[in-house]
């Protein structure tokens, strides 16, 4: 079932954030999440943005940020030592997006985008979406094994 939940469609930002929600943030049926017994409790995530002051193109950095580091918090969670510590493993998650050099493609890449196009929603979502699929962290996890 959790496979279902992770879809590498072209929603798939969405069926994790909906996934990523009932992990962290609300109690979940035994039946969504078998493997995973924590109580329900608070996790914190800084500000995964370059940007200064809050704006759109703050809230699209910081999205695709959180998203991306949800996602590979998401595969280093299927490993039960990780369950054991839930914030150490999205520390973790949040030092490889910040070290990696994804965030500053991310913010490179969405800030070459509201350039281009201001804040014109229709044009920026497939773009804000094309750069969600492309820095999937989740990859360079299968390559370092």
């Amino acid at each position: 079932m959790v496979a279902d939940i992770i879809s590498l469609s072209s929603n798939w930002f969405v069926s994790l954030l909906s996934a990523s929600t009932c992990l962290l943030w609300s109690p979940c049926n035994a039946n969504q999440v078998p493997d995973i017994q924590q109580p329900l409790y608070h996790l914190r995530m800084p500000t995964l943005s370059n940007s200064m002051q809050h704006s759109l193109q703050f809230t699209a950095e910081h999205g695709i940020g959180a998203i991306l580091v949800l996602e590979y918090f998401y595969f280093l969670v299927q490993d039960k030592d990780a369950r054991n510590d839930l914030q150490a493993a999205l520390d973790l998650s949040v030092a490889e997006y910040q070290t990696s050099g994804t965030r500053e493609s991310v913010c490179k890449h969405i800030n070459e985008a509201f350039q281009a196009h201001g804040e014109n929603v229709d044009i920026l979502c497939p773009i804000l979406l094309q750069v969600a699929k492309e820095k999937q962290m989740s990859r360079t996890m299968n390559r370092k094994g």
